[in-house]
């Protein structure tokens, strides 16, 4: 490890000295941690944090302690002995000054002035008694959430505005020098950081904090909430905005075996830690403290409770030192999903911070220096390999791969949410059954959480991040927002569906385009839990992109709260629709709505059948490998088409696949057009009850829009309903490939398919 030399050992009863471990004295202020010393620690504790490079920490000296009657303030030893230590160890607390006293408002939230003023005083006590040590307060903790109680509640950003309009007066009466930092809210609530914006409330802080919890997502898109909030403080300052401290973010590490949840282990937390702690700071977040130090309730810690220390300590500590002081430059340019943050250090050396999402290899020269997350030095000559663990790079790159063409952004999901149906070009509603017709919702609320569209179906509802499915007598109720196009074009789509868990039977969750369904995937209870997509989708003015929540493969709609995001930018070339994302397209559970043929007959698949590849448009063939690579099968004989694979052929009416060298080899009939335009394709897979089953797929053009198991345990027929685009010359493939593994017995699979202009 980077800093293997260092003793790191903690006994309980026998605490750490300056001998065992010493503070850097170029800590950066930036990276802090929560602590809970005012709840009990060992200050002891405090040398865990100086040596992780860890300058400022973040915990309380509560109220009801201090004053226990009216007027009348002891400090208890417990909390000027952690004080002192952390004074001695060189780590400034940032002080949450918190909770109810029972002397005031009968121990509820203060809401009356007296109760305020209380409060207020009870802030400069804290001051008057610790002097210059502290630097920094904030007034309460996460009081949009379960910190609130009482009549506050009843309004909690215009009570919440009056209390940190009283203490923040009084205390910069006396110590004018001190930080306030107000709101500390729970995530980024930003209608309710609006309504303290409404009632004056960016006069009395200096600083805003917000806690961006993703406690089952990983970092990417974090900083994107925090530009929200600054662009709301311009809003309502004039243009200027205010420094931004996130005063807790953290991940658990968790099995996932728990609905809804995702399998982080100690690896994953600390790649969290620092690809969290780039994006923020790109961001321009002034200071993050981690939550927490070491385990308490949850494990969320740096350390263990015997202060062994996780990757995370390690990762804490070296981003401390590669980013000590480093002023934030750009992320440059570069693929999609690829982050290379450039920063650059005091004496002026650059460093980068670089991740991807998805393995590839950068040409580097010898001179680079490559560091890992936690300290270790990667040995480089001409390539550096690059994955989801954040890397440090000094020195010459030799060209990043260059981004995708300019793309111009037309809506975020998240950030153009409204509360008027219609703007910004986004409808909210739902789908009653079966159907694809939009049901607008006509009631719209502002809370201290969120906006939130809705109707009168039960929980039926759509927030700027969540949607929840809802169901009526013995039918599903989809809950849906709608975007309809501007613009001429190609557009690139992209984004994630998560469902939250904990019970009930998952969901469905699906995209539609002018109401014809391209993918519907079942998220929970034994299946993933998030579902990425991105596509490029040709439109017209007028085009609707429809993304939708169902309540899954029943009418059970308990916990299927589900969080979608969603970016649409016009792409700069013309493309045919094209799913990018690394996984097909797939259909679960019930078919899409079939809508009746509305023109000419194009093709039959049993009807056009012939022994001449190409006659009545349809050809015969194999993919091979998983690929969409088309090899036409060679022979003919006795009405059936096969080629050199055992069992592999095509007759009238069947297809049956085949493997090769361990590979499965997909059986494909195709169809190529000769007619431009909107096409109707519908029909029917069926395989047997025996074996394993198949999968079965259409691709158009080459990319596979939908795949299907059907048979071996799941239902053994499959109908299809598709109204694709195409052009002469147009291809769409019908294929059946071997299902989850390399079984091919009893893999006969009937299908017909019609082909109508739409």
């Amino acid at each position: 490890m980077y800093f293997k030399k260092i003793v790191f050992f903690v006994f309980l009863g026998c605490p750490l000295t300056m001998q065992t471990l010493r503070a850097d004295a170029s800590v950066d202020p930036r990276f802090g941690v929560m602590t809970h010393f005012a709840q009990g620690w060992d200050p002891a504790w405090a040398w865990v944090a100086s040596v992780r490079n860890i300058g400022t920490v973040r915990d309380e000296l509560y109220w009801d302690q201090i004053e226990p009657q009216p007027g009348v303030y002891v400090f208890p030893q417990a909390f000027d002995d952690y004080m002192g230590t952390l004074r001695v160890a060189g780590i400034s607390p940032l002080i949450e000054l918190d909770f109810e006293n029972p002397n005031y408002d009968g121990g509820m939230t203060p809401y009356t002035d007296q109760g305020m003023a209380a409060y207020a005083e009870y802030g400069v006590q804290v001051l008057k008694h610790y002097g210059d040590q502290i630097k920094a307060v904030e007034i309460w903790n996460e009081y949009n959430g379960t910190w609130c109680q009482g009549p506050a509640t009843l309004d909690r950003a215009g009570t919440y505005a009056k209390m940190l309009q009283q203490a923040y007066r009084q205390i910069k009466a006396v110590r004018p020098d001190v930080t306030v930092v107000g709101g500390s809210t729970i995530n980024v609530p930003l209608p309710y950081w609006e309504k303290l914006m409404q009632d004056g409330a960016l006069n009395d802080m200096d600083v805003l904090s917000i806690h961006p919890y993703r406690y089952n997502s990983p970092p990417e898109g974090i900083e994107n909430d925090v530009i929200a909030l600054q662009n709301l403080v311009k809003k309502y300052d004039n243009g200027q905005t205010k420094p931004i401290w996130v005063t807790e973010i953290g991940w658990a590490i968790q099995d996932g075996s728990l609905p809804g949840t995702i399998a982080i282990d100690e690896t994953t937390q600390a790649k969290f830690l620092v690809r969290a702690y780039a994006l923020l700071l790109s961001a321009n977040v002034e200071r993050i403290y981690w939550y927490l130090l070491h385990d308490d309730q949850d494990i969320m810690g740096l350390t263990t409770p015997d202060a062994t220390p996780r990757q995370s300590a390690y990762a804490m500590q070296v981003i401390g030192t590669e980013l000590a002081g480093a002023t934030f430059v750009q992320r440059e340019a570069t693929l999609n999903g690829l982050y290379s943050m450039l920063f650059t250090r005091t004496d002026g050396t650059p460093v980068r911070v670089m991740w991807s999402l998805q393995p590839l290899m950068l040409k580097v020269s010898g001179q680079t220096r490559v560091t890992d997350m936690v300290g270790n030095d990667v040995g480089v000559s001409n390539q550096l390999s690059l994955a989801d663990a954040p890397v440090y790079v000094e020195g010459p790159l030799q060209g990043l791969p260059p981004a995708l063409p300019a793309e111009t952004l037309l809506t975020d999901s998240t950030r153009d949410f409204s509360g008027i149906q219609g703007q910004n070009g986004w409808c909210y509603g739902g789908f009653v059954g079966s159907g694809t017709a939009l049901e607008l919702m006509n009631n719209y609320a502002v809370t201290d959480w969120t906006q939130v569209w809705g109707d009168g179906y039960p929980y039926h509802d759509v927030t700027p991040g969540d949607q929840h499915p809802s169901s009526t007598g013995n039918q599903p109720v989809s809950s849906v927002r709608r975007w309809v196009s501007t613009t001429e074009g190609t557009l690139h789509v992209v984004g994630q569906f998560q469902w939250s868990g904990g019970g009930g039977d998952g969901v469905g969750v699906s995209i539609l385009v002018n109401g014809q369904p391209l993918f519907r995937k079942l998220l929970g209870h034994g299946n993933a839990i998030g579902y990425a997509f991105d596509f490029l989708q040709p439109v017209h003015v007028g085009t609707t992109i429809d993304f939708a929540v169902d309540p899954g493969p029943g009418i059970d709609i308990s916990y299927d709260a589900t969080s979608i995001g969603a970016t649409i930018a016009l792409h700069p070339t013309a493309a045919p629709q094209q799913n990018l994302s690394s996984t097909a397209w797939v259909f679960d559970g019930a078919p899409p709505v079939a809508i009746p043929p509305s023109g000419p007959l194009l093709a039959d698949s049993v009807a056009g059948f012939s022994g001449t590849q190409g006659l009545n448009g349809w050809s015969y063939g194999d993919f091979v490998g998983g690929t969409t690579e088309w090899e036409p099968m060679p022979s003919f004989n006795s009405g059936v088409w096969g080629s050199g694979y055992s069992y592999n052929e095509v007759s009238a009416g069947d297809q049956h696949p085949s493997v090769a060298n361990g590979q499965q080899v997909a059986v494909v009939r195709r169809w190529t057009s000769t007619y431009a335009g909107p096409i109707h394709v519908t029909g029917q897979f069926q395989c047997g009850t025996q074996g394993d089953g198949v999968g079965v797929s259409i691709c158009v053009d080459g990319q596979r829009v939908f795949r299907q198991l059907i048979g071996g345990g799941t239902a053994n027929q499959y109908s299809f309903d598709l109204s694709p685009v195409v052009q002469v010359g147009s291809t769409v493939d019908f294929a059946v490939d071997p299902g989850p593994g390399i079984d091919i017995s009893y893999d006969a699979t009937a299908l017909n398919a019609t082909i109508t202009a739409n």
